[in-house]
C-alpha cells in the first residue's frame, strides 16, 4: 500500500503486460520465441511480442527518434547496458520478472512488469563497483534494491541504486501505445 499524508491508499493493479497484448490484437504470433540471448532487434514503431526467457546481449543503443519495444511473455534479464538517444524510445513490458545484472551499470527506457512481477537490481557480486543509474520509468509488483557498495564503507554517502524519472519517455513513445484519457475541467477557486 502506498502512504499519503498518513493514508494508506491501495497500490494500482494494472497489468500492463496484459494492456499490451490487448491493445494490439489479443492473440499475438509471437515475433521472436525463448529461452535464449537477445541482440537488440531493429527499431520499430511497432512492438516485438517474445515469448520465454531472454537474456540481453550486447551494448544496447537506441539512435535518437527511434523507437523500441519489447512485450514478453516471460521473464528478462538485462545483462548489458541500455541506452537511448535525444527523442528515441526504449521500452520494455514483461509478464514474469525483470533482473538486472550487477554488472551492468546505466539502464534507460521504460521497464513494467506485470502486478505480480519483481524488479530485481541484483545481487552485488563485486560491492564497491556496481552502482545502478536507471533513467526512464520503472514500475512493478515488487521493486527489489538489492546493490551494496559497503566493501567501500560508501554505503551512508553513495546510493547503490540511482533512479531519476524521465518523463520524456511518456512523450516519445510509439502513438500506438499511448492511451491516456484526460479529462480537463476548470474548477473554481
Amino acid at each position: 500500500k502506498w502512504q499519503i499524508f498518513g493514508e494508506s491508499l491501495p497500490v494500482p493493479q494494472t497489468d500492463w503486460y496484459q494492456w499490451s497484448v490487448t491493445r494490439f490484437g489479443g492473440n499475438i504470433t509471437p515475433d521472436i520465441t525463448g529461452p535464449q540471448n537477445l541482440t537488440k532487434p531493429s527499431s520499430r514503431t511497432a512492438p516485438y511480442f517474445l515469448s520465454g526467457d531472454f537474456t540481453t546481449t550486447g551494448t544496447w543503443t537506441i539512435p535518437a527518434g527511434e523507437k523500441l519495444t519489447l512485450v514478453v511473455n516471460g521473464n528478462m534479464t538485462v545483462a548489458s547496458p541500455i541506452a537511448v538517444g535525444a527523442n528515441g524510445f526504449f521500452a520494455m513490458i514483461v509478464k514474469g520478472n525483470i533482473t538486472i545484472d550487477p554488472r551492468v551499470g546505466v539502464i534507460e527506457g521504460v521497464y513494467i512488469t506485470s502486478p505480480t512481477g519483481t524488479i530485481s537490481t541484483g545481487l552485488s557480486t563485486n560491492p564497491g563497483t556496481e552502482q545502478l543509474v536507471a533513467r526512464g520509468v520503472f514500475g512493478g509488483g515488487i521493486i527489489s534494491l538489492e546493490r551494496n557498495l559497503s566493501s567501500l564503507g560508501a554505503n551512508a554517502t553513495t546510493p547503490s541504486e540511482v533512479f531519476t524519472y524521465e518523463p520524456s519517455f511518456l512523450m516519445s513513445m510509439p502513438e500506438a501505445l499511448k492511451d491516456m484519457p484526460i479529462s480537463w475541467e476548470e474548477v473554481a477557486p
